[in-house]
C-alpha cells in the first residue's frame, strides 16, 4: 500500500528460531540446540529516498508454539520468552 513516498506492507506466517547454547555451568558442559516454531505477524514502513533507494522501519511479533526451558543438572539456565518483539531498520537499494 502506497501513501506518496511511503509504502506499507504487512506479513503473517510461520517462523523457525534456532537456539544453540554452549559453555559450562559449575563444571558441567552445556551444548544444546533446539528449534522453536512460532507464529509471526509484522509490518514495515518504507520511505522512498530516491527512485533506487528506500529506508524504513519494521516491527515483528512472534509467539512461540512450544515453551522452551533449558536445564542442566536440574538447574534452569534459560527460559526463552513465549512472546518476542523485534524492531529493525531496513535499507533497500535497487541494484539492477
Amino acid at each position: 500500500m502506497r501513501f506518496g513516498p511511503v509504502s506499507l506492507a504487512g506479513e503473517a506466517g510461520l517462523a523457525l528460531h534456532r537456539v544453540h547454547l554452549t559453555g559450562a555451568l559449575s563444571g558441567t558442559p552445556v551444548d544444546v540446540a533446539r528449534l522453536d516454531p512460532a507464529i509471526r505477524v509484522g509490518a514495515a514502513a518504507m520511505f522512498a529516498v530516491s527512485p533506487g533507494l528506500s529506508a524504513g522501519l519494521a516491527v515483528w511479533a512472534d509467539g512461540l508454539l512450544v515453551r522452551q526451558d533449558y536445564s542442566v543438572a536440574n538447574q534452569r539456565i534459560l527460559a526463552v520468552p513465549v512472546a518476542q518483539l523485534t524492531l529493525d531498520v531496513t535499507i533497500l537499494a535497487r541494484v539492477l
